[in-house]
């Protein structure tokens, strides 16, 4: 039976406890399987934030200074202006930290996730105030 657990578990790290009751033993069997026999556990995946480019930090520190030089020259500019967001949104729901985690052991790595693999499909949502 521990053969086979650690078959299925190579073969798909995903894979839940509850998927690995297929072998044909319980739940605590299991996981009594993969925490003292084969001496792995469940992790999640670490998250890494989006970068931005030196561009982009270029572009949004410019935009940033010329609203404020045109506030303080002008006292009823924040008056006049109007505020607009515009964002893609995308049309699925990605992997969250919970679904992104695989049975490791403790001397291997924890996996990454950086960037979401964009869909096919985006609709741009744009909101005034």
């Amino acid at each position: 039976m521990i053969e086979k657990v650690r078959q299925l578990t190579q073969c798909d790290r995903r894979m839940t406890i509850v998927e690995l009751e297929q072998v044909g033993i319980s739940h605590g069997s299991i996981h009594t399987i993969l925490s003292d026999d084969l001496k792995i556990r469940r992790v999640s995946a670490k998250f890494i934030p989006r970068q931005l480019t030196t561009d982009q930090m270029e572009c949004r520190m410019m935009v940033a200074g010329d609203l404020f030089e045109k506030s303080t020259q002008d006292p009823t500019f924040l008056t006049k202006s109007v505020t607009g967001h515009e964002s893609w949104v995308f049309a699925y729901d990605p992997d969250t930290k919970v679904h992104s985690a695989e049975w490791h052991t403790s001397s291997s790595p924890r996996p990454k996730n950086s960037r979401l693999v964009k869909s096919k499909e985006i609709v741009m949502l744009i909101a005034f105030f």
